[in-house]
């Protein structure tokens, strides 16, 4: 079985608000790994780390989160390579 984090720990251990968690899922850029149907707790994957770090690289370098929605594919995966090249 799958461990996933919450969205408290995923906050936890970046140093940054869940707010902005929940506006990475509303931009499309960090999609929750699972959502508990019951209670709407959104749980993260450990892979999913990397793609925070990802978009909190972005914002250090000035790149607008909402052109990150252009390198996610269909599946919800960040593109790195296409990102990085562009």
């Amino acid at each position: 079985m799958q461990s996933y984090l919450s969205i408290g720990e995923v906050a936890k251990i970046r140093n940054i608000d869940v707010q902005s968690l929940r506006y990475y899922e509303k931009l499309g850029i960090l999609i929750p790994a699972y959502v508990n149907p019951e209670n709407g707790y959104r749980y993260y994957s450990l892979e999913q780390i990397m793609v925070l770090d990802t978009i909190i690289l972005c914002i250090d370098l000035g790149i607008p989160l909402k052109k990150l929605k252009e390198y996610v594919d269909d599946s919800g995966q960040l593109e790195f390579e296409r990102l990085l090249k562009d």
